[in-house]
């Protein structure tokens, strides 16, 4: 079923919230029209164009699990209002997933439990790289910077 006009948001709303053929195609065009700022915003967000995507799609369905809840207002054809809900159930997720990210990341140790001591020998010198004899190429102490050979860090 196809719209004669250009229905307004508030039109599209109330035809969503039936749960019919034509609640199905409501949401949909409020999906074609609405998509582009959504995505837009994520993107901004996370700078991951999947992330942004599934981000995207999420408050897409947290919107409609929570349309009853949304009031249009008469006076507002143009979905002006409807447009920042989305937008702010958007922003709220992204906020959800950088912090979820910035949890997982602190949670992680950056070298893993026991690398170093079996990286030290009991001398306190650091256990080389083998070269293509086996002999132990690289015999730095522990805090010593690398150093560069032919352009190569070591």
């Amino acid at each position: 079923m196809e719209f004669e006009h250009d229905p307004t948001t508030a039109h599209l709303i109330a035809l969503a919230r039936l749960g019919s053929p034509a609640g199905e195609q409501a949401w949909d065009a409020l999906l074609a029209r609405y998509w582009a700022p959504r995505y837009r915003l994520c993107w901004r967000y996370l700078g991951d164009t999947a992330l942004a995507e599934d981000a995207a799609q999420e408050t897409w369905l947290r919107a409609s699990q929570a349309i009853g809840r949304f009031a249009p207002r008469a006076d507002d054809a143009h979905g002006a209002r409807f447009e920042h809900w989305l937008l702010r159930i958007a922003g709220n997720l992204c906020v959800d997933i950088l912090r979820a990210r910035s949890r997982a990341a602190e949670e992680r140790p950056l070298v893993p439990d026991g690398a170093w001591e079996d990286d030290l020998r009991g001398d306190g010198a650091r256990a080389g790289h083998k070269d293509r004899d086996g002999e132990v190429a690289d015999e730095r102490r522990v805090g010593e910077p690398p150093r560069s050979v032919e352009g190569a860090c070591i």
